[in-house]
């Protein structure tokens, strides 16, 4: 009967140890829901000269850039 509070106690532990990562988790699921839109949105767009090359280049380079972050962000958070 002893254990019983010793085994909620860990228990405890580990969810506040998982907490973390599930919050990491969860806005990487946000991200990639998000990120999906972008090429859908692109799709029929007619890119009528460099300049409109060039500014959708940038938009993937920066959901590039946020996805990276976030990879990094997330692996850090399972190193501690």
């Amino acid at each position: 009967m002893g254990e019983l509070p010793h085994s909620k106690e860990q228990l405890h532990r580990i969810q506040m140890d998982l907490l973390p990562s599930r919050q990491a988790l969860n806005e990487l699921m946000l991200w990639l829901e998000g990120i999906e839109l972008v090429p859908r949105e692109d799709l029929g767009k007619v890119l009528g000269s460099t300049m409109d090359v060039q500014i959708m280049l940038q938009k993937y380079r920066v959901c590039i850039k946020i996805h990276k972050t976030s990879v990094q962000r997330h692996k850090s958070i399972h190193k501690m």
